[in-house]
């Protein structure tokens, strides 16, 4: 018998509906330590999602008129308007993940912070991260993630990397050191790593991502 609309899981892999296209791809098992960082944010994006329905009208239009200055991308890259109930879970979610209290509408900041890089580097004998930018502009906190690499020629994905902290104040290189490795583990000279950094508002808007490869020294 041959089935041609069918979706589901089934034999380790997962049929997905996307409009009227169908999608299979393998359903991948991650790891424990990486698991309770994904659940850990659905926890916190299950939380605002719910909470939506309780807020008072007059705060849910509010967020509706900050979604209207907002967009994402979907899974295939194409841009879309979110709604009001999306923008108050995306923007709450990075602000509770940075470690501040959910925000208002009316607290939020259009402006999209820049963070262009000078300089970093990880020194495993001196334990310092050194983070120097070339321009900051509107940038309060900066979400750092990281993957070790086998070789220097890997080019990961952003989305691959994990969380490493968000830091507050790039100069203090023992404190950035510290931070770094109580995600990564302990660094020792020549291990490598990709480092991405991106610039986050006290509202959390979020800039663009930037992505390096570095080796230990």
């Amino acid at each position: 018998m041959l089935a041609t609309d069918a979706y589901g899981k089934a034999g380790g892999q997962c049929i997905q509906r996307r409009g009227s296209i169908r999608v299979m791809r393998n359903i991948t098992i991650p790891t424990q330590r990486i698991a309770s960082q994904q659940n850990r944010q659905r926890f916190i994006n299950s939380r605002l999602f719910s909470d939506w329905a309780f807020l008072p009208k007059e705060t849910r239009d509010g967020w509706a008129t900050v979604a209207t200055f907002l967009s994402a991308r979907n899974g295939w890259g194409e841009e879309k308007q979110l709604s009001g109930r999306e923008a108050y879970t995306r923007l709450n979610s990075i602000v509770i993940a940075i470690g501040l209290s959910p925000i208002e509408p009316a607290a939020v900041e259009y402006t999209i912070p820049i963070l262009e890089l000078g300089i970093i580097s990880i020194n495993s004998i001196d334990k310092e991260f050194e983070i120097v930018p070339l321009a900051n502009i509107n940038g309060d906190y900066f979400q750092v993630k990281f993957m070790r690499l086998r070789s220097m020629a890997q080019n990961p994905l952003i989305s691959k990397l994990k969380t490493a902290t968000y830091l507050s104040d790039l100069t203090d290189a023992a404190d950035n050191y510290d931070q770094l490795t109580a995600s990564t583990g302990k660094l020792r000279t020549g291990d490598m790593l990709s480092i991405s950094i991106r610039p986050i508002t006290f509202s959390g808007i979020t800039g663009i991502w930037s992505q390096l490869n570095l080796i230990v020294v």
